[in-house]
């Protein structure tokens, strides 16, 4: 039919998606309720495709980036499941039987657990009669939520240093953010960028331009249950400790003074296009409704740019000094 249907893992959610032309609708969706609904989950199958995700987890050991930072999780919390190697190491892997996966499945995927988000160049009345024939009859039941522990309050300084055969350093530093939901996430989102988004950004101008690292940037990462604020580069050894003296000056600076108009101008306008561009594509707009039902409804997305807009330069001040202060 002219598209593709693919599946993705984070740390909160699952996603499986078809992007195909419009044509081809019905079908699709008839194909992907069928197999959402009634997988049979073959052990022949599933053996076939471990085997695939074993390399995949091997690989993601050979790649440094991935490393520094699921291990910076690793060192960031003490009881939430995400410091767990997200993929899975080859040994827990190797050890799924079928009944692991058929028992995992018809707990979790259920109606009230799933989200359809459909987008693009269809008829709303058409397309949502054609939902009730492919979902209508999908018996309800009680989804398992098997939630994460609770991470304790801790504001320790910690270090962890890795050695392998690498020729480059990577450098990964966090702090515990927000959630998602949380009034203070879209100003940790504009410290963020003030700070490691784009050529503009300090982080750049005072690491990347004079060439203590290859490349530098700053994130909030949010998911349904915590936030993480992370800071990370990719840089030649002997810069490790000149880098973090200069991400220490650019917190120091942020807490202190705050960003200037024009930082948080530059910011907001950065955060505006990718906001954006999760909006362009199909695939994209189904995905970022999805997600804001999940959270709070499809309305969310405008209260969201909303916040962004309110924002002024004392708001990521405030921030920065109630999250990103060291203390032990």
């Amino acid at each position: 039919m002219g598209g593709y249907l693919n599946a993705g893992t984070a740390y909160d959610y699952t996603t499986y998606y078809v992007v195909l032309p419009a044509s081809g609708f019905s079908e699709a969706l008839a194909i992907q309720a069928d197999a959402l609904q009634n997988s049979t989950i073959d052990a022949d199958e599933l053996a076939r495709e471990l085997k695939v995700i074993i390399e995949e987890a091997k690989r993601k050991f050979d790649t440094p980036s991935a490393v520094a930072f699921e291990r910076l999780n690793e060192v960031m919390f003490d009881r939430h499941r995400i410091r767990r190697w997200r993929i899975g190491t080859e040994a827990v892997l190797s050890g799924f039987t079928g009944d692991d996966v058929v028992g995992y499945y018809r707990s979790r995927y259920v109606p009230g657990r799933t989200i359809l988000s459909i987008v693009g160049a269809v008829d709303a009345d058409r397309t949502m009669a054609a939902v009730e024939r492919y979902y209508g009859d999908w018996p309800a039941a009680p989804g398992a939520v098997d939630r994460s522990p609770s991470e304790p309050g801790h504001c320790d300084i910690r270090t962890r240093t890795l050695r392998s055969d690498v020729v480059q350093a990577e450098l990964a530093l966090g702090w515990h953010g927000v959630t998602p939901l949380d009034p203070d996430a879209p100003a940790l989102d504009l410290a963020a960028t003030v700070l490691g988004g784009g050529r503009g950004s300090w982080l750049y101008r005072t690491l990347r331009h004079p060439g203590l690292v290859t490349s530098v940037a700053a994130y909030h990462y949010a998911p349904t249950e915590l936030g993480i604020f992370s800071i990370g580069a990719d840089l030649e050894p002997p810069q490790v400790q000149p880098a973090i003296r200069e991400i220490g000056a650019a917190l120091d600076r942020l807490r202190r003074d705050g960003p200037s108009d024009a930082d948080l101008v530059r910011a907001r306008a950065l955060i505006q296009a990718r906001w954006a561009r999760r909006l362009e594509s199909t695939d994209g707009r189904a995905s970022t409704f999805a997600a804001a039902q999940a959270l709070a409804g499809a309305e969310w997305l405008d209260q969201e740019y909303e916040q962004f807009e309110a924002l002024v330069p004392a708001d990521v001040q405030r921030v920065a000094e109630r999250y990103l202060t060291p203390r032990s």
